[in-house]
């Protein structure tokens, strides 16, 4: 390694980073740090004025130089300048291996591989030594690894950042055969561990044409050349306002639900079941009232019963007689385990 050059990019990585230094000692502190880490000699005070200067020469083309002030330190004339700009820190570094580990998010999917091999890629060009190789897991996940549409995520991200139409080959659970859709790809949503498509569904005979595909059911995606169609109707942000899940009603209402708790208070109260949740402690703190918006689903159905006898439908009274027969037909399914 060229350790001069390095100083000097060091040095730039210092001075672009916004931390105020306050004088000659402390600047050559950090620069020596930074360099002896790597396996560099320090450098005295005598030596940081060469270096400035060498600095002030690079950025001179720019019209900025390196100065000093009581108030500011030693800081460059304009403010995010940066000689190097593909100068990478042992901080931008562990961000790299802290994304590609986060990346971890599309397991199954060609993306996470490629995103990886390039983050591996750049350390290794900037190697420290003292990072962990991105394979290595630092951040789980619940990730969809059996989801078999995680395969389609990059060319829908593809699509959806370049506004592109697709011609998309789906099945869903519903159909008996292929069909061909033209869309207009939007949004991807992962939801218990299975990923989903907003996309605008050209020849969809429904008055409301965004709709909601299971990555899961898509045979096939090419591109098409049909124009890529804007809904101006559809907000990424309002969307799935008032979904638990996936489950979008497009000529629906959303509902008041009223749910009474009688255990999991803490977790509920720690992890709302919905960001609409409004939530009373009731019964000397026995009790945990809450208050949803949302639209009743059968995703909002399983939500309910997986609580079991900890939690009561107080309304809508038809939501609470669906649960009432839900549990009857599991005191059904179990009657004869239970007399026995």
């Amino acid at each position: 390694m060229n350790f001069s050059d390095y100083r000097l990019r060091v040095m730039d990585y210092l001075l672009s980073s916004g931390r105020k230094i306050n004088s000659r000692k402390e600047f050559v502190s950090l620069l020596n740090d930074l360099v002896t880490a790597k396996g560099g000699d320090e450098i005295g005070e005598d030596m940081l004025s060469k270096y400035i200067k060498s600095l002030n020469e690079l950025a001179d083309v720019d019209n900025v130089t390196v100065k000093f002030t009581v108030s500011d330190g030693y800081h460059y004339t304009q403010k995010g300048y940066k000689v190097f700009e593909d100068f990478i820190s042992d901080e931008d570094k562990q961000l790299f291996t802290i994304a590609a580990s986060v990346f971890g998010l599309f397991a199954g999917s060609p993306l996470q591989e490629k995103f990886s091999q390039t983050v591996q890629k750049v350390l290794n060009e900037n190697a420290s030594g003292s990072l962990r190789k991105v394979t290595e897991q630092i951040v789980a996940f619940n990730a969809a690894q059996n989801d078999s549409g995680a395969i389609w995520i990059h060319p829908l991200l593809t699509a959806i950042i370049e506004g592109r139409t697709l011609l998309m080959t789906y099945k869903s659970m519903r159909d008996t055969e292929e069909r061909k859709r033209v869309v207009s790809p939007y949004l991807l949503k992962q939801f218990h561990d299975r990923w989903y498509l907003v996309a605008y569904a050209h020849q969809s005979s429904s008055p409301h044409k965004t709709l909601v595909f299971s990555l899961s059911s898509i045979r096939n995606v090419e591109t098409c050349d049909e124009p890529y169609f804007v809904d101006p109707d559809f907000s990424p942000t309002d969307y799935f306002k008032y979904s638990i899940g996936v489950w979008h009603w497009h000529e629906k209402a959303p509902e008041l639900i009223q749910l009474e708790f009688n255990d999991f208070i803490a977790q509920i109260q720690a992890n709302p079941l919905h960001h609409s949740q409004k939530a009373t402690l009731t019964n000397d703190g026995k009790s945990l009232l809450i208050d949803l918006y949302v639209y009743t689903s059968p995703e909002l159905e399983m939500l309910i019963l997986s609580y079991g006898p900890a939690v009561k439908v107080l309304k809508p009274a038809w939501l609470a007689e669906k649960m009432i027969s839900s549990a009857k037909a599991v005191l059904t399914l179990y009657g004869n385990k239970i007399n026995g």
